[in-house]
């Protein structure tokens, strides 16, 4: 999970493990260290997703699944 806000609203993001597995499939051994890396390795694709998201449907919380990376 991480956090986004615009003006004074927080806006909760999940990312879904599956999608960084895929992401980085090199580097997850399943510690939560390894998805971390995944997480900072992807960091502008996963910030890209969360906007695109919440363009779309403004809200307080988005999972972002695969079908946020397409």
């Amino acid at each position: 999970s991480f956090w986004g806000s615009e003006a004074s609203l927080e806006i909760m993001f999940q990312i879904e493990l599956d999608v960084l597995r895929s992401l980085s499939p090199a580097i997850i051994d399943g510690s939560e260290s390894s998805f971390l890396v995944a997480f900072d390795l992807n960091r502008s694709a996963i910030l890209g997703a969360a906007r695109a998201a919440y363009s779309k449907k403004r809200g307080g919380y988005h999972r972002l699944s695969a079908g946020n990376f397409s």
